[in-house]
């Protein structure tokens, strides 16, 4: 799913979940949940019109052509980027279902509906990045690159204990959700919760390629990984099920990643890991590195998964910020030795 894409629909996410629940437990047929997204998106464009017409802009009906003409061109590759994202993100769902994997369907969908909670963290980060984003560039290159290092160091610090705290407590987040007949989804939702990173990081060079105003290659690059999937997912799918249609989303994304890091080395030139990014970077993986261990103690990991969670966030931010403040002062005793010498 690109960037625009996904940062949309985690948004509405939480409008879809209420509506979903009311409709399972009170009219739970399968024409009634499609009507519930239905009402949900209903609800969610209504409430953004009303948002936008009071903060933003009044909203009045009237055409001009070139303004029209104006926006589509800007547009078109975001568009396009969304309805080919969204084809290739279900198209394993839709080729487990030809090929008749259709309870290994149901458990690869359970994981990733997972995953897809895990990533709106990120993309409520992601939308409130993009305005500053854009006034920095109006401003200064240091300015926006600044903010830019800021953005992806905020999205690896994030994206790290979904992903060890994922693959720790896979069984028993699937089996709270779910039930013991999910559990071999647990496998899946390891492989697929591996693409956080991945995902995450591509929020901030996805709204670096808006700013310059790169959405038609952004565009070609989602083409690219569609193309890569639907491949993967005919290469994986026979041979693995729905672990081979996790781990074609996984390699998809990190050729994406790898893509997409590629394009704004080369024609933004603007970076985001400097030594202290890196020095940051790398106790964010220490923390991550302990969180897991920590998680897999018995004594954590018999615990109801909630609390677990808990635990596993708590020992991940104490362990980075200790980490934190001695790298700070190892620093800046070497600051001070140095200008002493």
């Amino acid at each position: 799913m690109s960037y625009e894409k996904r940062t949309c629909y985690s948004q509405n996410k939480c409008l879809f979940a209420a509506v979903g629940f009311i409709i399972i437990f009170k009219f739970p047929t399968v024409i009634n949940v499609s009507f519930g997204y239905l009402i949900a998106s209903l609800l969610s464009l209504v409430a953004l019109l009303i948002f936008f017409h009071f903060r933003i802009v009044k909203i009045k009906l009237a055409f001009d052509k070139n303004v029209w003409k104006r926006f589509l061109i800007l547009s078109w590759p975001l568009a396009l980027s969304g309805i080919f994202s969204t084809v290739y993100s279900q198209i394993d769902s839709v080729m487990m279902g030809y090929w008749g994997y259709i309870v290994q369907t149901g458990w690869y969908n359970a994981a990733y509906r997972v995953l897809s909670a895990a990533l709106i963290p990120g993309a409520m980060i992601a939308t409130s990045f993009i305005p500053i984003l854009n006034i920095a560039y109006k401003e200064s290159k240091e300015k926006l690159s600044k903010i830019y290092k800021n953005f992806m160091e905020a999205m690896f610090f994030l994206s790290v204990p979904i992903l060890m705290g994922g693959i720790a407590l896979a069984p028993k987040i699937i089996g709270w959700i779910y039930d013991e007949s999910y559990l071999p989804a647990s496998f899946a939702l390891q492989i697929l919760m591996a693409t956080a990173i991945a995902t995450y990081l591509l929020y901030p060079l996805g709204a670096i390629l808006l700013v310059f105003n790169f959405q038609k290659n952004a565009f070609w690059i989602t083409v690219a990984g569609g193309v890569i999937n639907i491949f993967l997912n005919f290469l994986l799918i026979p041979k693995f099920d729905l672990y081979g249609a996790a781990l074609a989303t996984l390699i998809t994304y990190i050729i994406l990643l790898a893509l997409m890091f590629a394009f704004v080395d080369r024609c933004i030139h603007i970076r985001w890991l400097d030594f202290k990014g890196l020095i940051n970077l790398v106790g964010i993986v220490l923390a991550g590195v302990i969180m897991y261990f920590v998680l897999k103690l018995p004594i954590i990991y018999n615990l109801h998964v909630v609390f677990s969670t808990l635990i596993g966030g708590g020992v991940y931010l104490l362990g980075f910020f200790i980490y934190k403040g001695l790298s700070s002062a190892i620093f800046l005793k070497l600051q001070k030795y140095g200008k002493q010498s």
